[in-house]
């Protein structure tokens, strides 16, 4: 109890001064990733996209880390995947029985204001190591 009395004297003596700090935050450089394809790749270089920048410019619409989006004939795009959570639904691609898979639909044409739907998940029967997004994919687009 003494110490605690004592604590209290020495913080209530200590002159703190409080004063604001600007940040002024340097612009980040886009990182530069060029088209450099291997000596030996069987298809032709691209004219027309010759390189990325990342931007650091994004939008986090999942927790979910593997996504194989593909165009449909609708105008949205259809995704399997796995490996995270989008809302409240949840799937993983390890743990043999417990592997599932899920589809989402994605609308919108502004990447920074899409709109990511869950419609379905696919419990894994085939093994650990192989994953059902693909079978997800071609579900959608033969219905």
């Amino acid at each position: 109890m003494i110490a605690l009395a004592i604590l209290w004297g020495f913080l209530a003596s200590v002159n703190a001064q409080e004063r604001i700090v600007t940040y002024s935050p340097k612009p980040w450089l886009p990182t530069i990733w060029t088209s450099e394809p291997p000596p030996n790749c069987p298809f032709e270089q691209s004219t027309e996209i010759v390189g990325l920048a990342f931007t650091r410019r994004y939008v986090s619409y999942t927790d979910a880390d593997t996504f194989y989006p593909s165009w449909a004939p609708d105008d949205n795009m259809y995704c399997g995947w796995t490996d995270g959570e989008i809302g409240l639904e949840a799937v993983q691609s390890g743990g043999k029985e417990r592997a599932r898979a899920g589809i989402v639909k994605i609308e919108g044409d502004d990447p920074m204001n899409l709109t990511v739907t869950w419609m379905a998940f696919f419990v894994n029967s085939v093994s650990e190591t192989t994953s059902n997004v693909g079978l997800a994919e071609f579900a959608v687009f033969n219905n």
